[in-house]
């Protein structure tokens, strides 16, 4: 029988085994350690599983940007189960459709649950295999009701692999998690910290911009972060920030004058994609100051990129289209109730 692709979780083991005491969580003035970081999730997916979940089963987690959301999200998946983060800053009415429509089988909305839970810190053994849903991320619903899109782990480990090394990402290195847990780039920051070896830097609750943000980055020596442009540009003019080595930028259009600011000196890299396709479709090469505007650039490993016309066919070079994208990386469904 084929040996089954690895899952994120395998990346994050291998992770544990080569350096288990290094820092994979600095939040709250605390470090947590890979062995520590594993063994808590560990006690999460027992009282998981006592709780119901299981394989092909959505665990709701309504924390706060926070080392418990982390910890709480790889015992989901250690579970067996996909876990759906829910912003407990959101409007009542959003957090119930999205709730309704879900139908998790056991929510967790309390940090202090998932801080002082007990258990065993063995591995409940529960592997996933490749096609399970690994997440779900509710969209905005600026187009329309927000739609459930569920992902896979083999998109959710293609893509890990795949931004570890077009984000130079090294055991040791500093990630922040700048994005709420409810948007799909907190995805990216978990996925290209954990299983490189890096450490998440996970900022209390709350607007990360201008003077606090950079505060951020500097007393946590960061050295790679995502940063949409309109936070991105709130950074005081003199702030140096020497320790960023990688800066993604992503969720809306990057001005020219920010690729002049932030280019020079480091790796800035352009992102682009939906929600629908495990987080990121293109990424561009490392920008040049010289890019205006900064391309989407190229459909990232595991994934590819059409310009069609109305009828589907694709357009010749340099004619206007309509961008379609394939691969792995496209969710399983895109709505996440259970009926």
């Amino acid at each position: 029988m084929a040996e089954l692709p690895p899952t994120i979780l395998d990346l994050i083991a291998d992770r544990v085994r080569r350096a288990p005491d290094a820092p994979a969580v600095l939040a709250g003035g605390r470090a947590v350690s890979y062995r520590d970081l594993d063994a808590w999730a560990n006690r999460v997916a027992h009282a998981l599983v006592a709780r119901g979940a299981g394989p092909e089963g959505i665990v709701a987690l309504a924390l706060p940007r926070s080392a418990e959301i982390v910890a709480a999200q790889l015992g989901a998946l250690k579970a067996g189960a996909a876990y759906l983060p829910v912003d407990p800053g959101y409007p009542a009415e959003r957090i119930r459709t999205m709730l309704d429509d879900a139908r998790p089988l056991t929510v967790v909305d309390d940090p202090a649950w998932v801080a002082g839970v007990d258990g065993p810190g063995t591995d409940p053994g529960r592997r996933p295999v490749p096609d399970q849903p690994a997440y779900v991320i509710y969209t905005s619903g600026s187009t329309g009701r927000p739609k459930g899109v569920v992902v896979t782990h083999r998109g959710l480990a293609t893509f890990a692999t795949a931004e570890i090394e077009r984000f130079a990402v090294r055991p040791g290195d500093r990630v922040l998690q700048f994005s709420s847990p409810s948007f799909d780039a907190s995805v990216l920051e978990l996925a290209m910290a954990l299983p490189a070896g890096a450490a998440l830097v996970v900022p209390d609750p709350g607007p990360l911009l201008g003077d606090h943000l950079a505060e951020v980055f500097t007393a946590n020596r960061v050295t790679h972060a995502l940063v949409p442009p309109v936070a991105l540009a709130t950074l005081p003019p003199d702030v140096d920030l020497p320790d960023l080595r990688t800066l993604v930028v992503g969720g809306d259009a990057c001005p020219a004058d920010l690729v002049r600011r932030w280019a020079p000196g480091r790796r800035m890299v352009n992102a682009y994609g939906p929600t629908e396709s495990t987080v990121v479709s293109t990424w561009s090469d490392p920008l040049d100051p010289r890019d205006t505007p900064p391309p989407i650039g190229h459909a990232i490993p595991g994934t590819r990129a059409h310009v069609l016309d109305d009828d589907l066919r694709p357009v010749p070079d340099g004619e206007p289209g309509e961008l379609y994208v394939s691969g792995v990386g496209l969710a399983a469904a895109t709505s996440a109730g259970r009926g």
